[in-house]
């Protein structure tokens, strides 16, 4: 009979241990999810969507390319898109249209980003706020969806979708000095976009 109720306990301590370790996993997993929300870690990840998002449709060896549409923040608190990346391009960078010194427009990185403020949205036009897509590794095709992973200030990545579309205009100048690849150059490029 001891040999019974040795072998009994011995199941329910196992059975214990069991769900003890069962309850530990599943705590580091709900306090991993909390951490990340919590205010003393990294914020979570951004509320932002796109709408009517498109992106000109181009032949590779014009090298890059624009994305556009409607950026939303349902989030409470500014996000600031600083660049991305792609599968469709080597880099991508937030730019926008300026004047310069001879009061043309011209197209250069956005240094602070692109922020769209809480509850709020952001137009990404031809001529203004715009994601560029540079070092293109295919050609953009009308009609095909591209998925661009926009990166945050505070480090968080998005994943927006845009679709190909043909467009004729969007065809600015970079700011004087400058290449699609930030260097330096002796002559303003166009940008083909």
């Amino acid at each position: 009979m001891r040999t019974t109720h040795r072998r009994a306990l011995r199941a329910l301590v196992g059975l214990a241990a069991v769900a003890t370790l069962a309850a530990c996993g599943s705590g580091e997993t709900t306090s991993t999810r909390t951490a990340a929300s919590s205010p003393a870690a990294s914020t979570s990840t951004p509320s932002l969507a796109v709408t009517d998002g498109w992106v000109k449709a181009v032949d590779a060896s014009q090298d890059m390319t624009a994305a556009f549409g409607t950026l939303t923040n349902t989030g409470d608190e500014d996000v600031v898109i600083t660049g991305g990346r792609s599968d469709l391009a080597g880099m991508v960078e937030a730019h926008v249209m300026s004047k310069d010194e001879n009061g043309a427009m011209v197209m250069e990185e956005a240094k602070d980003g692109h922020t769209v403020p809480a509850g709020g949205e952001l137009e990404l036009t031809p001529g203004g706020a715009h994601l560029m897509l540079m070092d293109l590794s295919s050609d953009v095709v009308a009609g095909e969806d591209y998925v661009v992973t926009v990166t945050t200030a505070d480090g968080q990545e998005v994943d927006l979708t845009f679709a190909g579309r043909e467009f004729s205009g969007a065809e600015e100048e970079y700011a004087p000095g400058m290449s699609h690849d930030g260097h330096e150059t002796s002559t303003t490029s166009s940008s083909s976009r």
